[in-house]
């Protein structure tokens, strides 16, 4: 389970469209801040642990649109 969990954050991450771009983060991050501070020590870290890309790429003040859709 836990390797599951870990595969599916880090393509959720590197998703462009649902996680991390240059044009934004998903809003998720923004709306659980505390969450992914209190596991990595803040948002940009845990992005950093998952994100295949340069970390200069990711701009952390913008969010991107939320997409309810299952997928």
């Amino acid at each position: 389970l836990e390797a599951r969990l870990e595969s599916r954050t880090q393509a959720f991450v590197n998703d462009p469209n649902a996680g991390v771009s240059p044009n934004g983060i998903s809003v998720l991050f923004e709306w659980f801040a505390r969450d992914f501070a209190l596991a990595a020590g803040s948002v940009e870290a845990f992005i950093a642990r998952y994100y295949d890309g340069p970390p200069g790429q990711i701009d952390t003040r913008r969010s991107l649109r939320f997409s309810w859709t299952v997928r």
